[in-house]
């Protein structure tokens, strides 16, 4: 689909979120929800979408502008490296705890190790119920 101003301007709403992707500029397109229409690109062999901005605060122009320019940036690795539960553990209590009496840092870290070994027993059946146990845990692990 070729991309103009009163193309944009037109394009309604189908009830729910639809995607149109610009013949002139590979990747860019626009997002039009039940509310809003969104500039957006998709980049990369993840096909990463980003969103520029709203089609009512960015016009056509600007927004193909700032695609070229994304399009072309190699885009960043997602990938976050590994960390050891030990590690996050002592990073967690460091950053919350650094100030607290003996008894309260040692109380937290029982309590962690607690949790943990919940979260490791947590099976199929009670899933839903730990999840709010092992939601906390998920983040060190």
């Amino acid at each position: 689909m070729h991309f103009t101003d009163l193309s944009m301007r037109a394009r309604k709403s189908t009830g729910r979120t639809t995607y149109y992707w610009d013949d002139s500029t590979p990747g860019f397109g626009i997002r039009v929800g039940k509310r809003r229409k969104t500039w957006t690109i998709m980049r990369g062999a993840t096909r990463e979408r980003i969103s520029l901005g709203l089609q009512s605060e960015l016009s056509l122009s600007d927004a193909r502008k700032v695609a070229k320019r994304l399009l072309l940036e190699k885009p960043a690795p997602n990938a976050a490296p590994a960390i050891l539960f030990e590690t996050a553990r002592d990073e967690f209590l460091a950053a919350n705890y650094k100030d607290a009496a003996l008894r309260t840092a040692s109380e937290a870290i029982r309590e962690v190790l607690r949790l943990h070994k919940a979260q490791r027993e947590c099976d199929l059946r009670f899933r839903t119920r730990c999840s709010q146990i092992c939601s906390f845990v998920r983040v060190l692990d």
